[in-house]
């Protein structure tokens, strides 16, 4: 017997056979062995937000086990966990190119984060949120402060000295 908890659930840290599980450790202080679980183990403990098997954070579950912003991780109590981006929440992390906080496209983002669509540049403002625009197209949008083909609105995001422009037309 490696351990006992008195109990016989498994996925505690101690297995209904007295076993000690994988990713936990066990120890008695007079009575029932107390087991906690090892973060990075591989093995999500029931104290752990998650566990995918190693120590880095910025993967989705950082160094101490916790679900980083931005990621959804799945697995039960006595499993790896899987940790994936969360597409819409307004923060690109991960393997996401954008994140303008909604799934549709045709908005600068495509529909999945996977990609910053054609004609179009996204930049992420200080919470993480991508902010998408289209320079040229004649819509102002974004962070842009112009959106005309005149020399005055220098790429969306100045007006040329002597300028003064109101979204799509500039006079000087």
């Amino acid at each position: 017997e490696g351990c006992d908890d008195g109990g016989l659930a498994d996925n505690d840290g101690c297995s209904a056979l007295c076993v000690v599980e994988p990713g936990y450790s066990c120890s008695n202080s007079g009575g029932a062995d107390t087991c906690t679980g090892g973060c990075g183990a591989g093995t999500k403990g029931s104290s752990e937000g998650c566990d995918d098997n190693n120590l880095v954070s910025g993967d989705g579950c950082d160094a101490a086990c916790n679900v980083e912003p931005g990621y959804n991780c799945v697995g039960a109590d006595g499993s790896l966990s899987v940790c994936s981006t969360v597409c819409g929440d307004s923060l690109k992390v991960g393997s996401e190119a954008c994140d303008d906080g909604n799934t549709a496209g045709s908005d600068g983002c495509s529909s999945d984060c996977s990609a910053v669509e054609s004609g179009w540049t996204c930049n992420e403002d200080a919470s993480g949120k991508s902010v998408c625009s289209n320079c040229g197209n004649g819509i102002l949008e974004g962070a842009e402060v112009c959106d005309s083909s005149s020399a005055a609105c220098v790429s969306c995001t100045s007006v040329a000295a002597g300028y003064v422009c109101t979204g799509t037309v500039c006079v000087g």
